[in-house]
């Protein structure tokens, strides 16, 4: 039986209190119980993964020595139940106390859940359904017509300088709008061109009575015009934030293309594995959604379609 195999069978249900222990380690060995089942369970998951998953030879041994551990602690703990003369018990609760704090008090030198952390993500990454399916995916779009990385890289840089272009052109169109209107509304409070209120004078005998009444054509105009304008300039610099926003993605998806030669370059043709990898991040860089700030949240994470022959790039790198 292997160390993995023994730590799953480790059980700790019919465990009992030594009557020999004075009041104070009995609460000690009641508090180390409830640590060592804490600790069971986060290592657990690890174990599991380490015997159903093929990972890093390095965080296999990690996590050996982590059992190891675990499993020296528990045989201490065995020890206690045992009544010995002059025994003390108080350098195993503290062994406890200390090993359990490495998985529930994170430090910068926390050996342990650094190894912990690293399997579990090394799963949560491979568990991935894009990963999973990897294979088949190269296979169906290799296909297809494929593109060099020059032409997605060409293609995205095109849709960058177009982007990027309009969106200056809707910025200028919002600040001249801007100040056409606030020009607007300087002259037309000096010149008086759209009067609210008109002035009806009637004479009655010798008396000349006027009366001021609200002019509500004017008014009307008034309102429908200034938010025809707003709604103009509101418009104008919100295809400025899209167009931007569309510059940022584009920008991003063509540095990535740029990275991946780099990097495909750097681990070379016969590490098969590594350039999957390496795909798979450039198919999450080109294919997720990128907050630039140009656009809220929830509009950024909208799905756009992709025309990008990943298989071909996976062959022609």
């Amino acid at each position: 039986m292997n160390k993995f195999e023994s730590f799953s069978n480790t059980n700790f249900d019919n465990y009992e209190i030594p009557n020999y222990l004075n009041e104070a380690n009995r609460q000690r060995f009641s508090d180390s119980i409830i640590r060592m089942l804490e600790m069971q369970k986060i290592i657990k998951k690890s174990v599991d993964i380490a015997r159903t998953s093929e990972i890093p030879l390095k965080l296999k041994e990690g996590l050996n020595e982590i059992v190891n551990d675990f499993l020296e602690l528990k045989n201490q703990l065995d020890s206690v139940k045992i009544p010995k003369e002059n025994y003390n018990p108080t350098n195993t609760f503290d062994r406890i106390h200390s090993t359990h704090s490495q998985f529930f008090e994170p430090s910068s030198g926390n050996k342990n859940l650094m190894t912990i952390n690293a399997i579990s993500n090394y799963q949560y990454f491979f568990d991935d359904p894009l990963i999973k399916n990897l294979e088949n995916l190269i296979t169906e779009i290799n296909e297809k017509l494929p593109k060099t990385i020059e032409e997605y890289w060409k293609e995205y840089e095109t849709e960058e300088t177009t982007n990027n272009i309009r969106s200056i052109k809707w910025l200028a169109g919002g600040i001249i709008t801007s100040i056409l209107f606030i020009l607007f509304v300087l002259l037309s409070i000096s010149y008086n061109w759209f009067p609210s209120k008109l002035n009806l004078e009637s004479i009655e005998g010798e008396l000349i009575k006027s009366h001021e009444i609200i002019n509500i054509p004017i008014l009307a105009t008034k309102i429908m015009l200034v938010s025809l304008i707003l709604y103009l300039i509101s418009f104008c610099f919100k295809q400025y934030s899209i167009n931007k926003h569309l510059a940022v993605v584009n920008q991003q998806r063509k540095n990535a293309f740029n990275s991946y030669t780099l990097f495909a370059a750097a681990v070379g043709e016969k590490v098969i594995e590594a350039k999957k990898i390496l795909l798979m991040s450039l198919a999450r860089t080109i294919h997720e959604s990128v907050n630039s700030g140009f656009v809220s949240s929830k509009q950024s994470e909208q799905p756009l379609i992709q025309n990008v022959d990943m298989g071909k790039l996976n062959s022609s790198i």
